[in-house]
């Protein structure tokens, strides 16, 4: 398996997913009033944690199968363990459903029967992405947002007034079928075994569950340090505030859909590297590279919110500041939390991504008590993500040049932010930004450049 094949294949559906991204950010808040699109993206705030319902299950799937070929799996322990997750999933809804009716919110009504689906989704892509199976893999991922956005134009292109709760349908829908699709696709690759006898299976499905949960909740912890700005801000402000900086958010999410490719790719390729240090490093550096260079995509952006979505023009300097978490988030995502799999330092993921979660959430609320702002919000999630970025948990990597770095960085930010301030033509500002960019990574990594254009 090549690193730079299975990249490929997930950039080619994420680039499907790109487009379909695109249009959902920008045709649903136009189809939508502030205040339901504000109870759309709470719900999909609440669906980011069903992670959480599959209480480490899924998590230890990618630990037991990682780096494993296809052939190598043992048919009847795979599908006895997705029996018995299916059974789990099962109870767990009916619990949660039983608690969200009595607590007579349609918002977490449709989260509680999202949980399945998304969780059954994750068994199946956690295992192809555990065994390299990025083919698959990539054919799958794009459905739910390919769905999502064929409706969302059909609503666009009729002028139908939509209530918010139909689209969150249209998203629970196509995680099941998503799910179902998975489902039939692996039981061609891994033919199903009949006479299973899936409860024979506890004691191993026990040791999937330890390994997995701290994994698991140090998942949970680090989506809340991403997304903590966003509940505070749901908590203490009113829906439009919640709207303005959701779409912020979202708009930076055309950015991460990339984060998303690489942190796939990179934990079966970790599992066969995690000795070769210099590759490691090498893989660090274009990580920064490239999400450097996705600065100047900020002024499209601009364009875009000031032509289409004129009410949401508050979110422009938003997505200016969030933008910066990128090169700290991509290393985050992509590299750390691999790392404390490869090194089977469960534990030690979900102490670290509580004392960086309490450090976000503390200045969160710092930032709320002396500014109430979105944009300080939004500088708070630029230092809290470079905080764990530059001082990780030694034992997960030591960081190489952190002073170099952190000039570098400097270096481009402050390029990037005086372009935004003293040049007005959006064209000009980025095609500055990305020649500047550029010429900044050819000065600090002309080694690596080298290194990188030669393979």
């Amino acid at each position: 398996m090549s690193l730079r094949k299975d990249f490929a294949k997930v950039a080619g559906s994420n680039l499907l997913l790109l487009l379909a991204s695109t249009l959902n950010n920008f045709i649903l808040p136009m189809i939508l009033s502030m205040v339901d699109y504000a109870n759309y993206k709470s719900y999909i705030l609440y669906a980011s944690f069903s992670g959480l319902f599959h209480l480490g299950f899924v998590d230890g799937m990618n630990i037991k199968y990682g780096g494993q070929q296809v052939s190598q799996i043992d048919r009847s322990s795979f599908w006895s363990e997705h029996h018995l997750f299916f059974l789990l999933q099962i109870a767990i809804t009916s619990l949660l459903f039983v608690v969200a009716a009595a607590s007579h919110s349609w918002v977490l009504m449709l989260f509680t029967l999202s949980v399945m689906p998304i969780n059954m989704q994750s068994f199946f892509l956690f295992f192809l992405q555990a065994v390299g199976e990025f083919g698959l893999y990539a054919k799958c991922v794009i459905i739910v947002p390919l769905l999502m956005c064929i409706f969302t134009c059909v609503a666009f292109a009729f002028h139908s007034s939509v209530d918010y709760s139909i689209f969150c349908l249209i998203y629970l829908t196509s995680y099941l079928i998503s799910w179902l699709t998975l489902e039939k696709r692996l039981r061609s690759m891994l033919p199903f075994v009949s006479n299973l006898k899936p409860f024979k299976q506890l004691p191993a499905c026990k040791s999937i569950v330890v390994s997995g949960f701290f994994i698991m909740m140090g998942t949970i912890v680090f989506t809340f340090f991403m997304t903590a700005g966003r509940w505070l801000i749901k908590w203490t402000m009113d829906d439009a505030s919640f709207a303005v900086y959701s779409i912020a958010a979202s708009l930076l999410g055309f950015v991460l859909i990339f984060v998303n490719a690489v942190n796939k790719v990179f934990y079966p390729y970790l599992c066969r590297q995690k000795e070769n240090e210099t590759k490691n490093n090498l893989l660090i550096d274009t990580l920064l590279i490239i999400a450097t260079l996705s600065l100047p995509f900020f002024f499209p952006m601009k364009v875009a919110i000031y032509s289409f979505l004129p009410k949401y023009i508050d979110a422009v300097d938003i997505v200016k500041y969030l933008l910066l978490t990128l090169p700290a988030v991509v290393i985050i995502q992509s590299y750390y939390a691999n790392l404390y799999k490869v090194k089977k330092l469960e534990r030690q993921y979900l102490k670290d991504g509580i004392i960086y979660a309490a450090i976000a959430l503390i200045l969160n609320i710092m930032a709320l008590y002396y500014f109430r702002s979105l944009t300080s919000i939004a500088i708070v999630a630029v230092i809290s993500s470079f905080i764990w970025f530059l001082f990780p948990n030694k034992q997960i990597y030591i960081v190489s040049r952190r002073f170099f770095k952190l000039f570098y960085l400097i270096s481009v930010f402050g390029v990037f932010l005086s372009i935004e301030a003293f040049v007005g033509d959006a064209m000009l500002a980025f095609l500055a930004s990305l020649f500047v960019i550029t010429l900044i990574n050819a000065i600090f990594y002309q080694p690596e450049l080298k290194t990188i254009f030669s393979r």
